[in-house]
């Protein structure tokens, strides 16, 4: 029962994200992680960390989205999908904290 949960909740996050509804997705997604069987595959279980990383990215949460790419990468390491979205998000967020740091090296030298 837990493996056909988990991958309703797994396709829910998909749609979700297709829709472009992020905070269901998210949603959806972690429902999916909290009901994967202890015997399911690595590779699901990397898909459902690799959609709700999806909807964290769209919601700017980057933190957090690149947390569940690594742990998407840990459970797939040859999936192409899953390390060339790691690597963007990476690149995302160093670039955030660079633009952060400038604000606010500016902010207090003015």
């Amino acid at each position: 029962m837990d493996a056909l949960r988990s991958t309703l909740h797994s396709n829910s996050a998909l749609l979700a994200n297709k829709a472009k509804r992020y905070d269901e997705a998210q949603k959806w997604a972690g429902f999916a992680i909290d009901s994967i069987p202890k015997d399911a595959k690595d590779t699901d279980k990397a898909k459902v960390y690799f959609r709700r990383a999806q909807a964290r990215v769209a919601l700017k949460d980057l933190e957090e989205a690149l947390k569940d790419y690594e742990q998407a990468a840990t459970l797939a390491p040859e999936d192409a999908a899953i390390k060339s979205e790691l690597a963007r998000t990476k690149r995302t967020l160093a670039d955030s904290i660079k633009r952060e740091k400038e604000s606010y090296k500016r902010f207090f030298t003015s």
